[in-house]
């Protein structure tokens, strides 16, 4: 059993080849050779000396890739905390609770003929490509031809990922950065200005960064909508982190919404929300008031807009943009588990032929009586 770290993920899964892969997993989701599950979370409030509680989640999300004999589990163990801004907007983050400060978030690799467990690895450097991936695999097949100027809006090291995946979807010109923190946009174009080919400035406001962009990018960590419909052009394509990062006037204004795959009943936005309705909260979601954590999927909004699947477009089932007028918004709703199968029996592959990670004996991780 290989056992790898982030260093070594980064290493072996280049942004180019992580956008093939997941091209071939939208094509093996559309004729059904890969099947996933909803993400599954059950949550522990934790009441902080403050006013913004904290939560602890367990999650699990799985997947089978058929045609790469490869199954994917991913498990997070996280706690939160919330923090006030100076402008009144509330801000989730991550603790790092674990010895040394670190996270704890895995996937693991099992082979669909043996049953074995073929890999152990750390889950964020894998995660944050496959976010950024996915969304420039939606602008590959949906956005304008002629898209070249990019509104990108966060700094994290999410939107990192966003810039190099969507540099590689079209051929960017511009890009424009906007987040609510001054010095944080500043750094960030000054550290990716080398890594990138167009020009890419910070700018002071939400509508400065929108206006006249082909392209607008989601990719922040607070709770409530950054990207604003009254910004949004005609001819625009939205990508989004999550589904909230867009407020209810964006979503009515778009003309096709793009899901990660078919619905699993008659809802078509059945992916964006399950991972708010397949959420258990101990007590029950009042105790947890003021999160992200008692929103259910009962809080989207709903829109007249055409829904299509992602591994649908990319598979030529269906239609994806039909006018230069059309204002596209995909959100990263895709069921990661069966993205993971895919892209871990890459990294596997690329792993052993580059001698990455450190072998472990098989008979740790399997046993012989039946359970």
């Amino acid at each position: 059993m290989l056992v790898l770290n982030n260093e070594e993920v980064a290493q072996a899964l280049s942004m180019e080849s992580c956008l093939q892969v997941l091209d071939d997993a939208a094509r093996a989701m559309a004729s059904d050779d890969a099947v996933a599950r909803p993400a599954t979370s059950v949550v522990m409030p934790k009441q902080q000396l403050s006013e913004w509680p904290g939560a602890y989640k367990l999650e699990s999300r799985e997947g089978i890739a058929r045609t790469k004999k490869m199954a994917a589990c991913r498990l997070m163990s996280d706690n939160f905390g919330y923090r006030k801004l100076s402008d009144g907007s509330v801000r989730k983050f991550k603790i790092p609770a674990a010895p040394g400060e670190r996270y704890v978030g895995l996937i693991l690799l099992f082979d669909t003929d043996t049953s074995r467990l073929v890999a152990m690895f750390p889950d964020a450097e894998i995660q944050r490509r496959r976010v950024a991936a996915t969304g420039a695999l939606s602008t590959q097949y949906i956005a304008r031809q002629d898209a070249h100027r990019m509104a990108l809006v966060g700094s994290s090291w999410q939107a990192e990922m966003a810039l190099l995946a969507h540099s590689l979807a079209r051929n960017i010109s511009e890009v424009r950065v906007f987040s609510p923190n001054r010095e944080h946009r500043e750094s960030f174009c000054a550290r990716m200005r080398p890594r990138v080919s167009c020009s890419i400035q910070p700018v002071e406001t939400l509508a400065e960064a929108m206006k006249g962009s082909d392209l607008v990018v989601g990719a922040t960590s607070g709770p409530g909508a950054t990207v604003l419909g009254e910004f949004l052009e005609p001819g625009m394509h939205v990508t989004l982190v999550r589904y909230f990062e867009l407020d209810r006037r964006g979503w009515e204004r778009c003309s096709v919404i793009i899901d990660g795959e078919r619905p699993q009943n008659d809802d078509p936005m059945f992916w964006g929300k399950q991972v708010y309705d397949f959420r258990w909260v101990m007590g029950g979601r009042d105790k947890a008031q003021g999160t992200d954590f008692d929103v259910t999927g009962g809080d989207f909004h709903t829109t007249r807009a055409r829904h299509a699947p992602l591994p649908d477009i990319v598979a030529g089932h269906q239609p994806g943009r039909q006018s230069d007028d059309e204002i596209t918004c995909f959100y990263i709703s895709v069921p990661s588990g069966a993205q993971l199968a895919f892209l871990g029996a890459h990294l596997v592959e690329e792993a052993r032929r580059h001698g990455y990670g450190r072998e472990l004996p098989d008979e740790w991780f399997s046993e012989t009586e039946p359970d």
